[in-house]
């Protein structure tokens, strides 16, 4: 994997992944989200998603750290179980679907995900329904999972379950670290990271991920997070349909 990657690639890469988190540092998530639609054409998505899952987990840690305590249990011994079960699902699709099919959903998810976010649509349901918990969790798994970005799933449910802001943002601060966590665990457990380019490349793209961070950090302060996560969004949008364009060039 790495002897094909080119001194120009290497600079896209560092950027994709320095522009993921600085998004990062700003939101909390979405890291995925910004570098896969770039990262995408220099490695293979079975290698993206666990690299930003290390990256994820480091760049976590403090979400963990900081909120564990203050978290809802109650809501977390509902959600946990099923999204553990659901990054199992999801793994063993990302290990085993064919690479053109993974990549044509991951364009899809990507529009899909950024139209919902342009659009801001509200969706409402009643949180007291298990089934619809379930769903959720097992959904945010597999999406987590299968495309490293199940944070927005987590963020329907709990703003349907919550009304303090600062509660729904410390409940899914603890979601995605446990759900970045799991990632790690199962990515370690079916032996993938017994591939060294992946720790390699993991590893030369920390120095970036912390910068990322920090002034992602020091952005947070000076620029309004609103007009901040439309930008990103179209951005998004736009790298989504790119990339559609190139799936359905080459599958058709």
């Amino acid at each position: 994997m790495i002897s094909h990657i080119t001194f120009s690639m290497i600079i896209m890469i560092f950027l994709a992944v320095f522009l993921a988190y600085i998004v990062f540092g700003m939101t909390g998530f979405g890291t995925s989200l910004i570098a896969s639609p770039i990262l995408i054409y220099f490695l293979p998505l079975s290698a993206i998603i666990p690299i930003l899952a290390l990256l994820d987990l480091t760049a976590s840690y403090r979400l963990i750290k900081g909120n564990i305590q203050k978290a809802d249990r109650k809501i977390l011994v509902r959600l946990l179980p099923m999204i553990l079960i659901g990054s199992i699902m999801g793994g063993v699709a990302l290990l085993t679907i064919d690479v053109s099919i993974l990549m044509l959903l991951l364009a899809i998810f990507i529009v899909l995900y950024s139209l919902y976010s342009l659009l801001k649509v509200n969706i409402k349901y009643n949180p007291d329904n298990r089934n619809l918990v379930y769903l959720f969790g097992v959904l945010g798994g597999v999406l987590g999972t299968l495309f490293g970005s199940g944070g927005f799933i987590y963020a329907i449910f709990l703003s349907n379950s919550l009304n303090d802001k600062a509660k729904i943002r410390t409940n899914q601060s603890c979601l995605i670290a446990f759900s970045t966590l799991t990632r790690a665990i199962l990515f370690l457990l079916s032996g993938v990271y017994l591939n060294l380019s992946i720790l390699i490349i993991a590893l030369s793209l920390v120095p970036v991920m912390v910068i990322g961070v920090l002034i992602g950090n020091k952005l947070y302060s000076l620029i309004p997070v609103k007009f901040f996560k439309i930008l990103i969004n179209v951005l998004v949008l736009v790298s989504g349909i790119t990339l559609l364009i190139h799936c359905l060039y080459i599958l058709c």
